[in-house]
């Protein structure tokens, strides 16, 4: 797959991002609902990445056990039912998959002297239970890595995770523009150990440090975000109905 120093076929990347414990020295984490979802689309020869975030709350058919939240497949199965769960809806086969907790992110924010974000409401919560505490106001600030946590974990909108879906997105972009930055190269090794020590993936070692170059490389052009095509229903609002026309278009044409 490796040539010339660049991946010489797309690749489709299953992120998950969880709140447990990740216990580095065992390279497990302890079973549960996933917290957030995201499809990562690699194209080499266009140097795009393409990500399409996946709603927690999104009613969907989880192989083998019916219809229920996707957030709920990895808790029943781990990667492999979640991996089945989003090829079977897709229609697109997934070739790698990056398991990450909240420490990595606050930990990458932080070496990066913190992210420039505009807070759209001021925010307010506390969850003892989860030891989540948030406080934010709004406005286009530096948010350091806690802050950015609380601002991509913030749920309390009418819209609930789609709204906050849409926050991490915006997260997502602001972090790789900083990544992008001339300056930053020399922290790349920094980060690298970072991965090693808070992810739990089946990517080789060369293929993170080739797809983190790629990523440092690109402008804003060059990184497209989607959300899985949807709506919410008056009788169900906690459920994210799926769109299954408008779902393969979007997979038709960006994967």
């Amino acid at each position: 797959m490796l040539r010339f120093g660049i991946l010489d076929k797309p690749l489709n990347v299953l992120i998950l991002g969880t709140d447990l414990y990740f216990d580095a020295e065992t390279r497990k984490t302890k079973p549960g609902r996933t917290d957030s979802m995201l499809l990562l689309r690699y194209s080499p020869k266009k140097q795009k990445f393409i990500f399409v975030s996946i709603p927690r709350d999104s009613y969907v058919n989880i192989s083998g056990h019916g219809m229920n939240k996707i957030n709920s497949a990895f808790v029943m199965g781990g990667i492999p039912l979640v991996k089945n769960t989003l090829e079977d809806l897709t229609g697109k086969e997934i070739d790698r998959y990056i398991i990450l907790n909240t420490t990595l992110l606050i930990k990458i924010v932080d070496l990066l002297g913190g992210v420039d974000l505009y807070v759209d409401k001021d925010m307010k919560y506390s969850d003892r239970a989860q030891n989540l505490h948030i406080d934010l106001k709004k406005g286009s600030q530096k948010l350091n890595g806690k802050q950015v946590n609380q601002f991509i974990r913030y749920r309390l909108d009418p819209m609930g995770d789609i709204t906050r879906v849409k926050r991490q997105q915006q997260f997502l972009k602001a972090l790789l523009k900083k990544m992008a930055r001339p300056v930053q190269i020399i922290k790349a090794p920094l980060i690298l150990n970072l991965l090693k020590e808070n992810i739990q993936t089946d990517l080789s070692i060369k293929e993170i440090i080739l797809l983190l170059n790629s990523a440092r490389m690109m402008g804003k052009d060059d990184i497209q975000s989607f959300m899985l095509p949807g709506n919410t229903k008056d009788e169900e609002p906690g459920n994210w109905f799926i769109n299954r026309e408008e779902i393969d278009k979007l997979f038709l044409k960006h994967f």
